[in-house]
């Protein structure tokens, strides 16, 4: 078994993880566009990149 940490709290006696992103688990289609975006500005704004970046980083995250 495995412990998880991050941020301020640790998960202990994780046995296992479930990757879920094609939607077999919960179907999260509805909400991918608005992941992508929150996604795309965490990566940006802990990189500080341009704003300019931000439409290209969105499409390739698909």
């Amino acid at each position: 078994m495995a412990t998880l940490y991050t941020g301020g709290w640790e998960l202990q006696g994780v046995e296992g993880v479930l990757f879920d992103k094609d939607g077999t688990l919960i179907d999260a289609h509805l909400y991918w566009g608005k992941i992508i975006e929150r996604r795309s500005r965490a990566l940006s704004d802990h990189f500080g990149l341009a704003a300019s970046l931000f439409p290209g980083l969105c499409l390739s995250m698909g």
